[in-house]
């Protein structure tokens, strides 16, 4: 019988079994770390992916430790713990070229350089991801080279290299088209609709953006439509589609309102009555802007209630409503005399 004090001595025949079941352990802590990455339980994945890391046997699988560094690298990164997930990445690395895994290879320097993107050293970005896309072409697999692409795009973007940019998002798109789901593709067509707002296209962005939320408008984040229907709006204006732009901006006003996102409900409410100015359409400019006014109380900012309240003043002198602007005015200057008592 084995004394319980004494050291337990594995002979050489359960060797490999011991071996084998340390790095069951450890692969099962691995896929239980991606599951709360995926679930967005950064933390939690961290610790078990530590876990993970600790029970591998030192002689054990080396391709299973390097997937769990990866593991850690993807989720530092989603921390926004730029060199942490750059040295967890470079770990990956090493031991993918130990022993020549080549999609391992691809993924660490995919990783790598968009570390890098994010510390703004673009070269080593670019290297990086290059050096992942030439590995990638080697798996003759899309969806891998499409991801690789997209990458690109944005590092090419990140250093204003804007026609490499639309290049690599481009083939990106082509590439995903072929086979991803929807999920894939929006992310590419935001991109590309980001990009050529940026570069001041608005017909490109009005294109790609009305894609975007054409096949991604159910499962797309309220906070990111926020964005993209500002970014729409902004466009349509430019391009003199103010009775476009005013719907993308009704939808943003709803999606601001259940949110409880005031500061976005201001600058829609401050939107839709520029373009019904730019209709023509007086009454909807006071309507929206007595509206932008009463947001803007609720934000306490005297500023933009001075914004909203010149607006109005403006509009009502050109409508001769005489009696409106001086009760905009006395309604200032009791909103200034609340402010100047609170100080």
């Amino acid at each position: 019988m084995h004394n319980k004090d004494s050291p337990i001595v594995i002979s050489g025949s359960q060797l490999p079994a011991a071996q084998s079941s340390a790095d069951k352990i450890a692969d099962h802590y691995l896929k239980e770390g991606l599951a709360y990455h995926r679930q967005g339980r950064y933390s939690s994945a961290l610790d078990t992916l530590q876990i993970a890391l600790h029970s591998l046997n030192p002689t054990g699988d080396c391709l299973l430790e390097g997937k769990i560094y990866h593991a850690i690298a993807l989720t530092q990164y989603s921390q926004k713990r730029y060199l942490w997930a750059l040295d967890s990445a470079r770990r990956a690395l090493d031991i993918a070229n130990a022993s020549n895994y080549v999609y391992l290879q691809m993924s660490a320097l995919d990783q790598i350089g968009n570390s890098y993107r994010h510390l703004n050293d673009l070269d080593k970005a670019l290297n990086a991801l290059w050096q992942g896309y030439e590995l990638a072409k080697e798996l003759n697999n899309d969806k891998v080279l499409s991801r690789c692409l997209n990458n690109l795009g944005l590092a090419y973007k990140a250093k204003s290299q804007y026609p490499q940019a639309i290049d690599c998002y481009e083939q990106s798109l082509q590439l995903a088209q072929s086979h991803q789901g929807s999920k894939d593709i929006a992310q590419i067509l935001r991109n590309i609709g980001n990009l050529y707002h940026r570069i001041g296209d608005y017909g490109k962005t009005v294109e790609y953006y009305s894609r975007l939320l054409d096949i991604d408008n159910p499962r797309l984040d309220k906070s990111a439509a926020i964005k993209i229907l500002r970014n729409l709006a902004t466009a349509c204006y430019a391009l003199g589609r103010y009775q476009l732009a005013v719907g993308y901006l009704k939808q943003r006003l709803q999606l601001a309102r259940e949110l409880s996102d005031l500061r976005a409900q201001e600058q829609s409410l401050d939107s839709l009555s520029i373009n019904y100015d730019a209709l023509g359409q007086t009454d909807d400019v006071v309507r929206y802007q007595e509206q932008r006014l009463q947001v803007c109380l609720a934000l306490q900012n005297l500023n933009l209630q001075q914004q909203a309240l010149n607006t109005l003043k403006t509009t009502c002198l050109a409508l001769g409503d005489f009696d409106r602007i001086l009760k905009y005015q006395h309604l200032f200057n009791r909103y200034r005399s609340q402010v100047e008592q609170t100080v």
